[in-house]
């Protein structure tokens, strides 16, 4: 949940690392771990529908 919850603001709100960090109360780091994982788990679920 945390991680759509940080892609959302990042990449869909457009919203800088920072921010998103003080709004859910996380550090910058986290921001990008959270990021690294959704966009993993993005790029996971687009090889599952292409191998389809």
């Amino acid at each position: 949940m945390r991680c759509r919850q940080v892609f959302t603001l990042r990449r869909i709100d457009g919203l800088p690392a920072d921010e998103v960090a003080e709004k859910l109360g996380i550090t910058l780091n986290a921001v990008a771990k959270h990021v690294r994982i959704a966009v993993r788990h993005c790029h996971a679920r687009l090889q599952d529908d292409a191998d389809a």
